[in-house]
């Protein structure tokens, strides 16, 4: 009399690991969907900080008396990114094609640091830098055609590569008329403080 049956011990032990590599692999296919997904959100969600906005969605509008705001201040952590609202009002008498553009930033001591606007990167169209990490970067979208007495606001990008420096940051931002192409006027400018933490 036997008290055990060997041969069905092996059939169990040979449907348990059939059953754990089916489980492994169907887990492993979740994963990397779950992983593809939460990239592609990312890839998008920084994509939509770069926008034309409403000029009512400012909480500092822009108006014929003041035709240019900017966030004048803006604080974020090595490596960190956020969005900086800007607005615009077109005070000529025709319409004009304008864009929003980083011309540089300087450091405490007046000396200018890597950004976009050095580096040859697309400032505007959402281009990347290959030198991001010792970068300062601020983009915005590309150009808009506003009407007589027309405003809109921009939500730019701002971000800070992990090889910054903390400290405080003067960043210069031009509104240029791109009406006539290549012959680019100024329109306004303004200054925005970008304070780098640890």
């Amino acid at each position: 009399m036997r008290i055990f049956d060997y041969g069905c011990v092996k059939k169990g032990s040979l449907q348990l690991s059939i059953n754990a590599i089916v489980i492994l692999i169907m887990a492993m296919v979740v994963l990397g969907l779950g992983l593809g997904f939460i990239r592609n959100l990312f890839d998008r969600g920084e994509t939509n900080l770069i926008k034309v906005i409403d000029n009512n969605q400012l909480k500092n509008k822009a108006t014929y008396n003041e035709p240019f705001t900017l966030d004048s201040k803006i604080s974020l952590k090595q490596g960190a990114s956020s969005y900086i609202l800007v607005g615009v009002f077109n005070k000529d008498t025709s319409s004009k094609t304008i864009s929003v553009k980083l011309t540089g930033c300087k450091n405490k001591n007046g000396n200018p640091i890597n950004t976009n606007a050095n580096t040859g990167s697309n400032v505007g169209t959402g281009g990347s830098n290959d030198n991001a990490d010792a970068s300062l970067d601020i983009v915005f979208p590309g150009e808009i055609t506003l009407k007589s007495n027309e405003a809109t606001g921009f939500q730019g990008l701002v971000s800070v590569g992990k090889a910054i420096p903390t400290g405080s940051y003067l960043c210069t931002i031009e509104v240029q008329d791109e009406t006539n192409g290549a012959s680019r006027e100024v329109l306004y400018t303004g200054s925005l403080v970008v304070e780098v933490t640890g």
